[in-house]
C-alpha cells in the first residue's frame, strides 16, 4: 500500500522512533546496546511455582473485583442521591 502524499509534507521526521523497533536497538547517545526489561536473558533461573502463579492470579482477580465493587457502589450512591433529591 502506497503512502499518502500531502501538500505540506517536507519529508522531515518529527520523532525518530526507529530505536524502539527491536530489542537490539542502540542508544543514540552512547551507541551501546540497550537492555529492555523482560528479555529472556534477564529471566534465567526465574521460575514461579504453580501455587505462586495461582496466588498471583487470585490476587489480581481480587484487586480487579474490589475496584469494580467500588465503582458499582459509587454509581449506586449517585443514583440513590439523584432519586432522593428529586
Amino acid at each position: 500500500m502506497a503512502r499518502k502524499k500531502y501538500d505540506d509534507d517536507d519529508g522531515h521526521s518529527i520523532a525518530d522512533m526507529s530505536m524502539f523497533s527491536s530489542p537490539e536497538a542502540r542508544s543514540p547517545e552512547t551507541g551501546r546496546r540497550k537492555i529492555f526489561p523482560g528479555k529472556s536473558e534477564d529471566r534465567k533461573g526465574f521460575e514461579i511455582s504453580p501455587e505462586g502463579q495461582r496466588g498471583a492470579m487470585l490476587g489480581a482477580m481480587a484487586a480487579a473485583m474490589l475496584i469494580g465493587l467500588v465503582f458499582i457502589v459509587g454509581i449506586g450512591l449517585v443514583i440513590a442521591a439523584i432519586c432522593l433529591l428529586t
